[in-house]
């Protein structure tokens, strides 16, 4: 379950960094939840289905406050590979 939970973070981390990059919104947890589902149902990350939902779903929430806590002014974290 950590595995499958490690690569939801990376994945969605590197989505939004990418998008970042190329000057987009970021997708916060209702967007990126959407390709939690997509990701899933491709034939290279079907094994996610074994997975329970919700560690997944928490490993997304947690992304999406690391990216909350990176542009607030006060923390200024930045989210880690």
């Amino acid at each position: 379950m950590a595995g499958c939970c490690r690569l939801v973070w990376n994945k969605a981390l590197a989505l939004n960094l990418s998008r970042l990059e190329h000057k987009q919104s970021i997708l916060w947890y209702n967007e990126v939840a959407y390709w939690l589902t997509f990701w899933k149902s491709t034939d290279d990350l079907s094994f996610l289905k074994e997975c329970h939902s919700q560690p997944l779903q928490q490993t997304l929430k947690n992304l999406d406050k690391a990216f909350k806590d990176a542009f607030d002014k006060i923390k200024q974290k930045n989210p880690k590979i």
